[in-house]
C-alpha cells in the first residue's frame, strides 16, 4: 500500500545561465530526469530521508518510492509511521536531491 505522507518541499529556485552547472557534475538536480531506480533525498519533518525510485506515475510531477532509511544521528528506522522498506507517493518539488 502507497502512503502519502506530506513531505516538506523544497524551495524552488530560477535558472539561468551564470548559474548553470557544468555537465560534469555527479549529483543530478531535481529538474533533471528522473528514472526507476534513481535514489533521491527528501525531507519529511525537518528530516532527510533516501527513496528509490520504483515507479514513475507521470514524468516531472508524481512517484513512487520504497524507503531507505532516514538521515540523521543517530539513525533512525521510523518517523511518525513512516519507515524503512515502506512504499511513499511523491510529487517532483518534493525531491531536494536526485543521487
Amino acid at each position: 500500500m502507497v502512503k502519502y505522507p506530506e513531505f516538506d518541499k523544497r524551495e524552488r529556485f530560477g535558472t539561468s545561465i551564470e548559474d548553470a552547472v557544468p555537465p560534469s557534475r555527479v549529483t543530478r538536480t531535481p529538474e533533471d530526469r528522473i528514472a526507476e531506480g534513481d535514489q533521491v533525498r527528501l525531507h519529511y519533518k525537518n528530516r532527510q530521508l533516501f527513496v528509490i525510485v520504483i515507479n514513475v506515475v507521470a514524468p516531472q510531477e508524481r512517484y513512487e518510492g520504497r524507503v531507505q532509511g532516514f538521515v540523521d544521528a543517530p539513525p533512525t528506522l521510523e518517523i511518525n509511521g513512516l519507515k524503512a522498506g515502506c512504499v511513499v507517493g511523491f510529487c517532483h518539488d518534493d525531491i531536494w536531491c536526485v543521487e
